[in-house]
């Protein structure tokens, strides 16, 4: 909402049975100039300022819903010949990785991005977030990339009790194939999730010291 207003045109105006904007926002736009010269100029900060060789361009669970209501989409995927919103996304991630690649970075995205087939360069980290991860971590490696484990590691995800131990007992090694390729963990939380902000530091602390 506030990309929608504060940057107009980044994120897709969604619109409504009768062909009018609802008032709600969706994924960004990626089918206007103005987007990728704002990701330009926001990612040339992003790599000045932080010197890891990896950005986490992220890519799950990316609703085509808005996109097929907003007629700028809907005029750039008949001026190309397409009817699979897919084509928006793979155009998105295209362009991005170009981007983030001129930067001199490597990057990371969610598995959603593999799984929906979308074609990606050969150096891209794909992160595994969701159940299934075996057989996952075994489909990425099997096709040459590289794979970062994260399913295992969801800090909100917390009981009462010594419920730290099955961060413990999960071996992002515990497939069948290319077990080279997986480059690490990661430890991830839904910020969403944490109640109250103050909360935060005392949900991460313990289990990433």
């Amino acid at each position: 909402k506030l990309g929608g207003r504060g940057i107009p045109e980044l994120l897709t105006a969604c619109y409504d049975s009768s062909g009018k904007p609802d008032g709600t926002y969706g994924p960004i736009n990626p089918v206007v100039n103005t987007t990728w010269e704002y990701l330009g100029t926001f990612f040339k900060e992003v790599a000045g300022v932080f010197p890891d060789p990896y950005l986490h361009l992220g890519g799950d669970e990316v609703s085509f819903s808005c996109w097929e209501s907003n007629p700028v989409i809907q005029q750039w995927m008949k001026d190309h010949g397409y009817t699979d919103y897919s084509k928006v996304e793979q155009y998105h991630e295209t362009t991005l990785l170009d981007l983030v690649a001129r930067l001199n970075k490597q990057y990371i995205v969610w598995q959603e991005i593999f799984d929906n087939g979308l074609e990606v360069l050969p150096n891209t980290v794909i992160d595994v977030w969701k159940k299934g991860w075996e057989d996952e971590m075994k489909r990425v490696t099997a096709s040459g990339l590289h794979a970062i484990l994260s399913t295992c590691w969801y800090l909100n995800d917390i009981s009462y009790g010594a419920d730290w131990t099955k961060y413990y007992q999960c071996d992002p090694q515990n497939f069948n194939a290319g077990v080279q390729q997986t480059l690490t963990k990661d430890v991830c939380t839904y910020y969403q999730a944490i109640p109250l902000r103050k909360k935060l530091h005392s949900s991460i602390g313990p289990y990433n010291t």
